[in-house]
């Protein structure tokens, strides 16, 4: 038997970093929110609504627009980060600016890989 009330899913998560080479976790951390929040919910609709209203002007959806998007949910979703130097020598502040700027740098690409991957573990989300 399996009882359901255990296995809950939260609505946030904080993950270690991992350096992109060693996999050995970092001293920096972010914190997501993950499918069973309002906040991942919410951007995921209105992904959808900006899908459905260019569809309805006819306008193509192009792979730039698709991976656009799935940047935008990740940056609607990163609540918060700590241990991140910017390019200025101090600790980026978590915005959704900055966040949308490490998205789409694509030497940062294992960043925005990893992040996918928080929101995305459904292990993060569960206490049990």
């Amino acid at each position: 038997m399996v009882n359901l009330s255990e296995l809950l899913a939260k609505d946030t998560a904080t993950v270690a970093l991992k350096h992109p080479k060693t996999a050995v976790p970092m001293d920096a951390f972010i914190t997501v929110s993950g499918p069973a929040s309002d906040t991942y919910r919410k951007a995921r609709q209105a992904m959808t609504d900006r899908r459905m209203a260019a569809n309805a002007a006819g306008q193509p959806i192009d792979a730039a627009t698709i991976e656009a998007n799935a940047r935008e949910l990740m940056a609607q979703c990163v609540l918060d980060w700590t241990g991140l130097i910017g390019p200025d020598g101090a600790e980026m502040p978590c915005t959704v600016e900055n966040v949308r700027k490490v998205l789409s740098t694509p030497g940062l690409y294992w960043l925005k890989d990893q992040i996918d991957e928080a929101i995305n573990t459904v292990g993060n989300f569960l206490t049990a």
